[in-house]
């Protein structure tokens, strides 16, 4: 999700370039658009980063609760999404 927002940032600062020649109007027009952008792409990496922690923290209480062997068993079975928790920073170690 936030790639697919960074691509978009991307896209629209190409636009910025070909705007130059545009009217005055059609520039505060894309930049609004680029603030309202750059506003949603900061409150999706916050969230992120909120979603992470409390990612963290579950896993750690379901270790300390006995449930290490089922998380286990379920990151084995589950290696796409151990690999994707694993690029958030949301994994704890439990091996």
């Amino acid at each position: 999700m936030l790639s697919e927002y960074q691509s978009r940032q991307t896209e629209l600062r190409a636009r910025v370039s070909a705007f130059e020649s545009d009217s005055r109007s059609g520039k505060k027009v894309l930049a609004a658009q680029i603030v309202k952008r750059d506003c949603r792409i900061r409150e999706l990496e916050r969230t992120v980063e909120i979603l992470s922690a409390a990612h963290r923290k579950l896993i750690a209480v379901v270790v300390e609760m006995g449930g290490r062997r089922a998380l286990v068993e379920f990151y084995k079975r589950s290696s796409e999404m151990r690999r994707e928790i694993e690029a958030h920073d949301a994994l704890v170690d439990i091996d």
